[in-house]
């Protein structure tokens, strides 16, 4: 061996290859095969020739170690610190700095106009117990992997950071036949969260042919801002934004949409656009105001009681409209349809129609007020026309009208008719009640029966006119008589005459300006039968005598008979009274 102790600086033209039992000491330390200087004049190794080189060759170790300065490694071309292993075991290559006292210790790679490059053929790892921050600063791009191969970058820290000054990208720059995958991980194998926090000033912009965000716990986008969640498909088939929430467990799968104001969900993808909500357990949507505006087809759907509902706490009056328009010219219908009951509960219930309604029912159905107020409740039905035509009311039905009140009033400006078919009856039913009629603005309506005149006593007839037609026949009342008298011999009057009597007929015939009035008086015996006539007339005015009265009795019944010698037709006409035995 060569001893170099007098030396501190040596150089050589050519190649200069040191052996690690080569001490080289000024101090003459020379333990463990090791190149040192204790003096304040640096240790250097260089060559100066074109094609120099230094080489530093061990079977083992190489420890290059300032104890109280730094070390450089300075070069003008590509340069590489390599590990070139040979063993079943794991190889690694680390760069430590440490730092005992308080400050930090610090790495730092710098390539000011090139690529800095970590290659390794099992995994690279970049371990930093750093007190402030790992920084990676390139001009251009900081490439970590390569597209063969998977790539991990693992940061392990208490809380790490990965920023950027200007725009920049993490990026999964692959060329692979296989689907490759960018992980950004936050594990945490203590007790304590492991957290992904990805912060930016002004936009976070993810894009991405497909993404998929999953959560083994909560998840939650807050902003401060107008935001949106939005498909800007172009595709000719059905594309769907799912909002899904599944519980798997006992519990309900919740989806709960809130906004302080107004929440809108719009659909305007035009005709055949379809906008679906769809829960399996609970829709539940609680806001200031919703606002939900549909082009086409709206459609609500459940499987178990549910309800619409305002339960408003306010002091002045709250609507829930449901309204059906058509600015077309077709027709704007609302079905509210059920199997079994429609409850409609309300204080107050208004049902306006421009056109008609219809409520039909195939069962028993009423209308009914059930009122508990202390002065009169009214139901009225209506109908008004302010045009010219009528406005009418139809009741109808196949068997019973049924009308039950206390006090029922029909009050009519025109007419009032009740037609029946069959055998019918207008009764009033109560021991001391009044059944009145009047016409023609009667101040004093005339009443059918009173107390004591309760029956049609005295006639055999048990019908008023019945009883009328007795009356008149029996000579009560007098018959009114119009006829003719023509050539030749006739009856102007026959009535039933079954027992004794005498009949009066204050008459007048004429033709022309020939006129005869006065008195005729019959007298008659059933039992003969037989009867007399008795006439008084007036002074004729004009001539009358072709005409010569008598009577007759035939059986039952008594006619007064005219004789006419003439062809003249006269008219007759009188007044008839009888009484009867």
């Amino acid at each position: 061996m060569a001893d170099l102790r007098a030396l501190s600086r040596f150089s050589t033209s050519s190649g200069l290859s040191i052996d690690p039992r080569l001490v080289l000491d000024t101090d003459r330390v020379a333990a463990g095969g090791m190149v040192q200087s204790t003096a304040a004049t640096p240790l250097s190794f260089q060559t100066t020739g074109a094609n120099s080189d230094i080489t530093l060759s061990a079977t083992r170790h190489i420890t290059l170690n300032a104890t109280t300065g730094y070390i450089t490694l300075a070069a003008v071309d590509n340069s590489s610190i390599t590990v070139s292993a040979n063993s079943a075991l794991a190889k690694t290559f680390s760069l430590t700095v440490t730092n005992v006292g308080g400050g930090t210790g610090d790495i730092s790679f710098s390539a000011a106009n090139g690529t800095f490059m970590v290659v390794s053929s099992g995994t690279a790892t970049l371990d930093f117990k750093s007190k402030t921050y790992i920084g990676l600063n390139a001009t251009g791009s900081i490439n970590i992997g390569n597209n063969v191969t998977p790539t991990s970058l693992n940061v392990y820290s208490a809380a790490a950071t990965i920023s950027a000054n200007l725009t920049s990208a993490l990026q999964l720059v692959s060329n692979n036949a296989a689907a490759q995958t960018l992980t950004i991980t936050c594990s945490n194998a203590g007790v304590g969260a492991g957290n992904l926090t990805m912060s930016c000033k002004t936009m976070l912009d993810i894009d991405c042919t497909d993404c998929s965000l999953d959560a083994t716990g909560a998840f939650s986008f807050d902003s401060a801002l107008n935001s949106n969640v939005t498909i800007g498909a172009n595709s000719v088939a059905a594309q769907t934004l799912l909002l899904s929430c599944t519980n798997l467990g006992a519990g309900t799968g919740n989806l709960t949409v809130s906004c302080e104001d107004t929440l809108s969900i719009l659909a305007t993808g035009g005709a055949g656009t379809t906008l679906i909500i769809n829960s399996v357990s609970g829709l539940n949507i609680d806001c200031a105001q919703c606002d939900l505006d549909v082009t086409g087809a709206l459609s609500i759907d459940a499987l178990t009681t549910s309800n619409i509902t305002l339960g408003a706490t306010n002091a002045a009056a709250q609507t829930l409209t449901i309204n059906c328009t058509n600015a077309g010219a077709g027709a704007g219908n609302l079905t509210l349809a059920c199997k079994t009951t429609m409850d409609l509960d309300c204080a107050a219930y208004t049902l306006d129609a421009t056109g008609g309604i219809s409520i039909d029912a195939v069962t028993g159905s009423n209308f009914t007020i059930t009122g508990a107020a202390a002065g009169a409740v009214l139901l009225t039905i209506n109908v008004t026309n302010g045009g010219a035509g009528q406005g009418n009311i139809d009741l109808a039905c196949k068997s019973t009208l049924n009308i039950d009140c206390t006090d029922c009033t029909l009050d009519a400006t025109a007419a009032i008719s009740l037609d029946a078919a069959t055998a019918s009856n207008f009764s009033v039913s109560g021991a001391a009640a009044d059944l009145t009629f009047g016409a023609r603005g009667t101040v004093a309506a005339i009443t059918l029966n009173e107390a004591g005149n309760v029956t049609l006593s005295g006639f055999t007839a048990t019908s008023i006119i019945g009883a009328l037609n007795e009356l008149k026949s029996s000579g009560g009342a007098a018959a009114v008589i119009s006829t003719t008298i023509p050539g030749g011999a006739s009856s102007p009057d026959t009535f039933a005459a079954a027992t004794d009597g005498t009949a009066e007929w204050f008459f007048i015939i004429q033709f022309a300006g020939n006129i005869r009035g006065g008195t005729l008086l019959a007298t008659w015996d059933q039992s003969v039968p037989d009867a007399k006539l008795y006439e008084t007339v007036t002074t004729d005015m004009g001539v009358t005598t072709d005409i010569v009265f008598t009577v007759s009795h035939s059986g039952a019944n008594l006619s007064l008979n005219a004789a006419n010698a003439g062809v003249n037709v006269y008219n007759f006409k009188a007044l008839r009274r009888k009484v009867t035995l």
